[in-house]
């Protein structure tokens, strides 16, 4: 089992330490041997220096996050940037990794863009040219799967064995066939959304590449329907769940792509209320003319609370 270091800046990304901590302890035998996140356990009297290059020289691979305060932040003590300070914490975490050729990968939080060579100090610049991968708090479960996936945390299904070939049938006469039933439908009626979401202010996305955009639900014909005016224009009917929230995304289609589409007749949602927002999330593989382009694609709906 491959052992993870998280580097990180408490005034820069605490809650995605935190919360990343927690997404990849499901995926570890032992969390808090295979998982170091924190520096605060240092034993009284230790050069710390040497303490962090050690502990840093027992994981596989470094986790560096950073968030869009991370380059500039200040020492308060001198007013300088932190970063050129050669005692600072996550420099000395991240130049240990590098120059012991430990993998090091570029964790971008919320928008944050990976620092150019030039903006870092002598022996943090190869971190510049790291396959980075981002992590933004709407799409966070989606994204934190694909990191555990790219660590290799998430085995590989093996492959299922060919099955022998079947002998030839003989050929039968033409039969004639009934219509197949028309497809069930989800019964918009089940739940009352709760009126918030038809009160405006919504917004979302239809993959994590694209911007949020500006989502409308209307009542219609008796139901809900979503629009979300992001890169696919995806419009779909929706059922609420038993708390009021939306539930279920069905019959999903874009009149202004026509040839992209999703893999399944109803896309299952998830809704975690925070402090200030109440954010739903769903999954899909996104179809171009029937073949599979971006499996495992999220789709988000969203909405300030006012908290």
């Amino acid at each position: 089992m491959s052992k993870i270091f998280i580097s990180y800046r408490r005034e820069d990304s605490q809650w995605p330490a935190d919360r990343l901590y927690e997404a990849l302890s499901g995926y570890v035998e032992e969390p808090r041997r295979d998982i170091f996140i924190d520096v605060d356990n240092i034993p009284l009297g230790v050069n710390f220096v040497s303490h962090l290059d050690s502990k840093v020289s027992q994981c596989d691979i470094l986790l560096a996050l950073i968030g869009p305060g991370w380059l500039n932040a200040v020492n308060p003590q001198t007013g300088g940037r932190r970063l050129d300070d050669p005692n600072d914490f996550v420099r000395i975490e991240i130049a240990s990794a590098l120059q012991r050729g430990i993998p090091v990968v570029p964790v971008l939080l919320d928008g944050a863009a990976i620092p150019a060579a030039d903006q870092l100090p002598e022996d943090l610049r190869d971190l510049a040219l790291r396959q980075a991968i981002e992590i933004r708090r709407l799409t966070f479960d989606s994204d934190t799967q694909r990191l555990a996936k790219g660590l290799g945390l998430i085995p590989e299904p093996a492959p299922a064995p060919a099955p022998a070939p079947a002998p030839a049938p003989a050929p039968a006469p033409p039969v004639e066939r009934p219509a197949p039933p028309p497809p069930k439908t989800t019964n918009l009626l089940a739940y009352k959304l709760d009126p918030a979401w038809l009160a405006g202010g919504i917004y979302g996305s239809d993959n994590s590449a694209a911007r949020l955009a500006k989502v409308t639900i209307t009542g219609v014909d008796g139901g809900y329907r979503v629009k979300i005016a992001n890169q696919f224009g995806f419009s779909c009917a929706l059922l609420s769940d038993a708390t009021g929230n939306p539930g279920v995304l069905s019959g999903c289609a874009s009149a202004s792509e026509p040839d992209w589409s999703v893999d399944r007749s109803e896309i299952a949602l998830k809704c975690t209320t925070l402090k200030t927002e109440v954010v739903c999330t769903g999954a899909y593989d996104l179809l171009n003319e029937g073949k599979v382009i971006w499996p495992g694609g999220p789709i988000t709906i969203a909405r300030r609370t006012g908290g």
